[in-house]
């Protein structure tokens, strides 16, 4: 079947690939392509009808993988086996030979108990699975990214295999630092401050709006 979706989030991404999806649309994808949408579902009916068997079973993982807009990973038996572009900018490799000797669990949250080289083991085994979970990234020429990593198992060449998605969040981590320094800039104030949402409610007070207004 077609999974069309409204955000191709990391969670749809892996919900596709366990129910088999015969293809995988995201609504930006198809936004002016109503043609080319209904000739993939043509296509997919088609198929079902004859019952032809799949010519490379790895067509239904890739389509998910190249409609999924955060960094992608296979990991077979230690080894990286996919990396799309954007997972390759990650990790600081041009292809993916470059990461053929590089260990993942040293580069994917290394020291972390979470993402260890056994851990990857057990979810390709299906018996585990990490779902959003911060860590650091280190790519090959040191630089570390903060991450929200999302693994399960799939199949990859008839083999079972562990499907990654790394999605990038230091852009969340800088809007958290930068709330938490105006936070203790705002308590250490002696100055009165507060904070209103859109209807005018107050949210926030800091110490010093209490000590003078009494509230």
């Amino acid at each position: 079947f077609i999974l069309f979706t409204d955000d191709g989030d990391e969670e749809g991404a892996s919900r596709a690939i366990t129910a088999n999806v015969t293809d995988y649309l995201t609504k930006e994808q198809a936004a002016g392509a109503w043609d080319d949408v209904a000739t993939v579902i043509a296509q997919a009916i088609e198929y079902h009808d004859r019952r032809r068997p799949i010519a490379d079973p790895n067509l239904t993982v890739r389509a998910v993988l190249e409609a999924t807009p955060d960094p992608t990973l296979i990991v077979q038996d230690g080894s990286f086996r996919y990396a799309d572009e954007d997972a390759l900018g990650l990790l600081a490799a041009d292809r993916l030979r470059d990461i053929d000797d590089v260990e993942p669990a040293d580069v994917l949250a290394p020291g972390s108990q979470s993402l260890s080289a056994e851990m990857l083991e057990e979810i390709q085994a299906g018996t585990r699975r990490v779902d959003r979970f911060e860590a650091t990234v280190v790519s090959l020429d040191g630089e570390s990214t903060p991450v929200e990593l999302t693994g399960t198992s799939i199949t990859w060449e008839d083999e079972p295999a562990v499907f990654l998605i790394c999605r990038d969040i230091s852009s969340r981590k800088e809007r958290k630092a930068k709330l938490e320094r105006f936070r203790r800039a705002a308590e250490a104030s002696g100055h009165a401050i507060y904070i209103t949402d859109a209807d005018g409610t107050i949210t926030y007070v800091n110490p010093a709006f209490e000590e003078i207004t009494g509230y």
